[in-house]
C-alpha cells in the first residue's frame, strides 16, 4: 500500500467493479448497493419476527479514523412490500423513493456503520 493511502481517492468505483467482476460475470447482483464504493451492505432477516434490516459498514478509514461520507444513498433491489427505512444510527426515519420493486434510501451522512430497519 502506498504511503498516505486515501481510500476515498485511491479506491474508486472502477476498482470496486474490477474486484467484483467474477461475481458479476456469474450473474450475482448486490442485494444492497451503496452510492459510495467503500460502503458495503448486507440484508438480514430475523427468522422469528420475519423483520428485515440492512447492515451497513464503511470500510473507508485513514489509520483508525473513519472517513465521513455525505449524500449517501442505498439501493435495495427486490424490496417487495417495504416502503420505508428507519436508521438506528441516526435514530430517525429516512427519506425513500420506491421505484417498482426497488427501494432507494437517502442515508445522508454516514461515518462508521448503521443499521436500517425496513418498514
Amino acid at each position: 500500500m502506498k504511503e498516505e493511502y486515501n481510500p476515498v481517492v485511491d479506491f474508486s468505483a472502477e476498482k470496486r467493479a474490477l474486484i467484483a467482476t467474477a461475481a458479476a460475470d456469474a450473474g450475482v447482483r448486490p442485494v444492497v448497493d451503496a452510492s459510495e464504493p467503500l460502503i458495503e451492505g448486507v440484508k438480514v432477516i430475523n427468522k422469528e419476527s420475519e423483520r428485515e434490516a440492512v447492515l451497513l459498514m464503511n470500510w473507508g478509514f485513514i489509520g483508525r479514523k473513519a472517513i465521513e461520507f455525505d449524500n449517501v444513498t442505498v439501493t435495495i433491489p427486490d424490496a417487495g412490500a417495504f416502503n420505508g427505512a428507519y436508521s438506528i444510527g441516526q435514530r430517525k426515519k429516512l427519506e425513500v423513493v420506491k421505484k417498482g420493486d426497488t427501494l432507494v434510501v437517502d442515508i445522508g451522512e454516514m461515518v462508521e456503520s448503521d443499521v436500517l430497519l425496513l418498514e
